[in-house]
């Protein structure tokens, strides 16, 4: 949304695997959705979901290669009816070489977001690692988001550089400004009022929230944002100082972050955490 009206933009969603859907049911659209082709985002984007694909590709290379030419077939056509030639193809996943190279690029751009070797669920470390050296010794250009990962992907990248997540400052600023109005929802819990803000997953040390809203009752605690699939949080929704708010968008957040005294980032410590650079910071 940033780059001029005058380049045509493809987005393509990430691709759900075939048991998604079981373990996380707001992914039942993407069984159906790939079928009505590229939807018209803005005068210039297009969005592009593409069909289901097999489970455990990111433990086995094989399997990851047949995915990404089942998607490769699809997103080809859309490309070819949407008019694209010689694009520069930009990814964010590191099993993506072949459907970027596929897709004929003048420039493969790689950005780098996170240490996904490092991410939980179906995914041997090892299968990640050698696809994503795959894809950065191919890509032209690579960006990492964080020092950590810089220093992590150096010795395989051809052209690497260090790019830090940005803020929309202009939108969070709203924050401090006197006539933005605090959520109802949020506007009537007591204070002290600790909040946090980001997806609830296995790198949250839900643990610690626990013993803060445990250790001080009169504390209030907000966790804005959706919970991940197989994450449980039942036991700390059910303390009176505790209270899930679920996904907001962007616009909405600076009237919620309004009423914290205190933002919180409660990562647990471990690889992933440690090569990255927080979007909430």
């Amino acid at each position: 949304s940033r780059l001029p009206r005058s380049n045509r933009i493809l987005y393509i969603e990430p691709p759900a695997a075939l048991l998604s859907a079981f373990k996380d049911r707001s992914l039942w659209f993407k069984w159906w959705q790939w079928a009505r082709g590229a939807r018209k985002k803005t005068e210039n984007i297009y969005l592009y979901t593409p069909p289901v694909v097999l489970p455990f590709g990111y433990m086995y290379p094989r399997v990851n290669r047949l995915n990404q030419r089942w998607i490769l077939l699809f997103t080809g056509i859309i490309a070819r009816r949407l008019g694209f030639k010689n694009p520069v193809v930009w990814t964010y996943l590191p099993n993506t070489l072949i459907l970027a190279e596929g897709l004929k690029p003048s420039v493969l751009v790689y950005d780098c977001v996170d240490e996904h070797s490092e991410f939980p669920g179906l995914i041997k470390r090892e299968a990640v690692l050698q696809m994503e050296r795959e894809l950065l010794a191919r890509s032209h250009l690579v960006f990492t988001t964080a020092r950590g990962l810089y220093d992590a992907k150096r010795g395989d990248a051809r052209s690497l550089y260090l790019l830090p997540n940005a803020a929309d400052v202009g939108n969070f600023a709203l924050a401090d400004r006197e006539e933005t109005p605090v959520p109802g929802e949020i506007d009537g819990l007591p204070h002290p009022l600790l909040g946090f803000v980001g997806v609830i997953h296995d790198w949250i040390d839900l643990g610690l929230i626990e013993f803060i809203a445990k250790a001080k009752p009169q504390w209030t605690v907000a966790m804005i944002g959706p919970v991940g699939p197989g994450i449980q949080v039942d036991r700390l929704a059910a303390l009176p100082n505790v209270h899930f708010f679920g996904r907001k968008s962007k616009e909405e957040l600076p009237g919620y972050m309004k009423a914290f005294d205190v933002c919180l980032n409660p990562f647990r410590k471990n690889v992933l955490t440690d090569r990255v650079s927080p979007l909430k910071v």
